[in-house]
């Protein structure tokens, strides 16, 4: 071969190598797929948001099959997984290997999970039945389906038509093209064909009216699903606007009277109005006492310890009745009587009047120290959302176990304790600290377990110091439960740790979110799901939380 020759060959081969085969043509240039293919506009859409990639530059490769591991990364793209390369439970997907990341993420959600032999086969071609039970366990929150059913709901959906002798085609090795056209249609209903009204008639996927419930802020409106896209609106608290379904967290909307369109997170959606939460009380500077009344005496049997710098003593039971007196943080007042957010006190100087029960802490001088104190307990997850999975185990199963031995010791010690969810349910973010609050919670313990590598393991607990007005408080009750984890159950002890979390911020009680360990490493798990070990962790926890309450 001549120099030239090679030359001109080693160019090509360049060329060939950095193309890689997962990136995407600039707009849709494949000679396969034409405006006037069948499924261009799903093709389009995919490739508009760099889900699904050409072959090559100029083939889209219709009649090909698909890999598992392809479809772990265009389904990772579309559920906006992070790609970076990691670590896999599967001894035949290396670190190393492209697409690691999306399948070690997605197998710990049980959506393409491997084999009993330990492997992965990210080389196997799917089945169009295989591809049923993915797309329902990662698009439509069915986790557990089985394949009648899974093929089903694709078919009622209007996700699939079948195969043309007028089964699902359970069988048969699903085609790229088929797959793009599940896949679009999965992630976005107004590519289904119309299976109810006449298909003259328009197909309308906007089929809930829902209300806006993030009060402290606007709702940020995004152009796709995920806070890595653009913000191109924004929605202020109560707005009613009409969506289509959730998909990942994040739900398509009309608004401004159908005008516009646009993405935003489904947990700030409610089908019911939502009423604005009542005014918190906040300090006021202090005021020249009045005339001093000798200090009195009181057998009150609970007391209450001032949180706050100060705190306005009022006349009556709202914060807009006249100010009686002010007392200075760690002053102990006699506690006459509790209804809803406010308690009826005593002062040292024998002023009489009402105070928030969010700036003072409730401790029992006789009795059990939670006896009467109103606890509410959250099991994370739920329902359709499963939470972190690996080795046969849920975190949606873990949390609400635990939740309800923990609940049992609080009864018993006298608690008036109420749960977010007591079921298989799952009540959205907003929904859990609105019940918070509905129970005059005072304090709130959430539950869950935590997912990275196998190697990490160990206990942490989560609490909000930037927009919870008892962030003090709460360090103070997750320090206890976390030593009392660490010492009871003997886990690593990771500490306590500082962050916004939607479940902690929008709570004004003290608030903990507790990571009992993580299920992807398998000491932590065995003990997670031990019942000898689920005994230890709730009883741990009711030991912290005692602590708390017996501490002024």
């Amino acid at each position: 071969m001549s120099k030239v020759a090679k030359t001109v060959l080693f160019a090509l081969l360049a060329v060939i190598m950095i193309w890689p085969s997962d990136s995407f043509a600039n707009g849709l240039k494949f000679n396969d797929v034409t405006e006037n293919s069948r499924a261009y506009k799903e093709v389009k859409f995919l490739a508009d948001r760099n889900y699904m990639n050409g072959k090559t530059s100029t083939r889209f490769g219709v009649n090909e099959n698909v890999t598992r591991a392809e479809a772990a990364a265009i389904i990772g793209r579309a559920l906006n997984i992070s790609s970076a390369n990691q670590e896999t439970s599967f001894k035949d997907v290396p670190k190393g290997y492209r697409f690691s990341g999306y399948i070690q993420e997605l197998s710990k959600r049980n959506i393409i999970t491997g084999y009993a032999d330990g492997t992965f086969r990210p080389n196997e071609q799917l089945t169009r039945g295989q591809m049923a039970i993915i797309i329902n366990r990662a698009f439509l929150k069915n986790p557990n389906v089985k394949i009648d059913a899974a093929e089903q709901m694709l078919m009622n959906l209007g996700i699939s038509e079948g195969v043309a002798d007028g089964t699902f085609g359970r069988q048969n090795k699903i085609l790229r093209i088929d797959f793009a056209v599940f896949i679009a249609r999965s992630i976005e209903p107004s590519f289904r064909p119309n299976v109810v009204k006449p298909p003259t008639e328009p197909v309308d996927p906007f089929t809930r009216t829902v209300y806006v419930t993030s009060e402290k802020s606007p709702l940020n409106v995004r152009s796709g699903r995920g806070m890595n896209y653009a913000v191109i609106g924004q929605l202020p608290f109560q707005t009613k606007v009409k969506a289509a379904y959730p998909v990942n967290g994040w739900t398509k909307i009309q608004y401004d009277n159908g005008k516009k369109e646009g993405y935003v997170a489904e947990d700030y959606l409610s089908t019911t109005y939502p009423q604005p939460t009542p005014p918190t009380p906040k300090p006021e500077p202090a005021l020249v006492e009045p005339t001093p009344v000798p200090p009195v005496t009181t057998n009150a049997s609970t007391v209450g310890y001032v949180t706050s710098a100060t705190l306005n003593v009022r006349s009556q039971a709202n914060d807009s009745s006249a100010i009686v007196t002010k007392v200075s943080k760690g002053t102990e007042l006699a506690v006459t009587s509790i209804n809803g957010f406010w308690a009826e006190v005593t002062t040292p100087t024998g002023h009489k009047g009402f105070v928030h029960k969010y700036y003072i802490k409730l401790v029992n001088k006789k009795g059990n120290a939670v006896q009467n104190r109103i606890i509410v307990l959250d099991p994370g997850h739920g329902g359709s959302d499963p939470g972190a999975i690996s080795g046969g185990a849920n975190e949606k199963s873990i949390t609400l176990n635990v939740s309800k031995k923990v609940a049992d010791k609080l009864r018993r010690a006298g608690a008036n304790v109420h749960m977010t969810r007591t079921g298989d349910t799952y009540p959205t973010l907003t929904q859990r600290t609105q019940f918070a609050k509905s129970k005059f919670a005072e304090s709130f313990i959430s539950i869950h377990a935590n997912s990275a590598s196998a190697s990490a393991s160990g206990t942490e607990v989560w609490i909000d110091t930037k927009f919870n007005a008892n962030g003090a408080e709460s360090r103070i009750l997750a320090q206890y439960v976390q030593n009392k984890i660490v010492q009871k159950v003997n886990m690593k002890d990771r500490g306590v740790k500082d962050s916004a979390f939607q479940v902690l911020r929008e709570n004004n009680t003290p608030a903990i979110l507790i990571e009992l360990g993580f299920i992807t490493n398998s000491s932590d798990r065995h003990k997670m799901t031990s019942e000898e070990y689920t005994e230890l962790f709730a009883q741990a926890i009711y030991e912290g939380i005692v602590q708390y309450y017996s501490s002024k």
